[in-house]
């Protein structure tokens, strides 16, 4: 369903761009909510920040990771050391 756009500059409002989403997608987004996030944080088109730090890491720095990781345990199982492995050391 096509909504006609709006205004001086034929731009959707954000209560015509709510009620597009709730039609297509059945859910309810606040007009306010997308006012904000496209006059405040000039956030047009793009998905909400979620809370908390960024937690990417690199594809490169995962690997290495893991291969010393395997490598730690590999020379734990090679000298019998198993009776530090329990939970309490891994979290």
């Amino acid at each position: 369903m096509e909504l006609k756009k709006t205004g001086p500059g034929k731009k959707k409002g954000a209560q015509v761009f709510c009620t597009m989403m709730e039609e297509k997608y059945k859910t309810k987004v606040s007009a306010r909510t997308v006012q904000y996030y496209v006059n405040t944080k000039n956030q047009a088109g793009d998905s909400p920040m979620k809370r908390g730090p960024n937690g990417d890491i690199s594809r490169d720095d995962f690997k290495i990771l893991v291969t010393a990781y395997d490598s730690y345990v590999r020379i734990k199982q090679i000298n019998a050391e198993t009776y530090e492995n329990n939970r309490k050391l891994l979290a």
